[in-house]
């Protein structure tokens, strides 16, 4: 099966991958793909879950709570965001948790 350039899925994800180095934060690959940040999010999670390696860490360069909200999954677990969001009070917005926790999934695969 082809993807919309007329090329192989593989083909199509490896250039998607290439265009996607040059991003340095999920709001700039929302502004270049037109996608909502819950979809890239929904993207990146299951990338990870299908046991692809993915190296994200450059994502958190502009979160400003990032090593705090990394501190709080670390104590709490990563299974359920709720319990993250209710320590800091609904603060932090779920899409940056979520960013947080694919972050730390990420490097425990690699």
């Amino acid at each position: 099966m082809e993807g919309a350039r007329g090329r192989s899925p593989r083909t199509e994800r490896c250039a998607h991958q290439r265009e996607a180095r040059g991003l340095r934060s999920v709001q700039d690959i929302v502004a270049a793909s037109g996608v909502k940040p819950d979809r890239v999010l929904l993207s990146i999670e299951q990338f990870i879950s299908s046991g692809d390696h993915l190296s994200l860490s450059y994502l958190l360069e502009e979160v400003p709570d990032a090593q705090e909200i990394r501190s709080t999954f670390e104590e709490i677990g990563i299974e359920r965001l709720k319990p993250v969001s209710e320590f800091f009070h609904g603060r932090i917005s779920l899409t940056t948790l979520r960013l947080v926790r694919c972050v730390i999934v990420a490097e425990a695969a690699a």
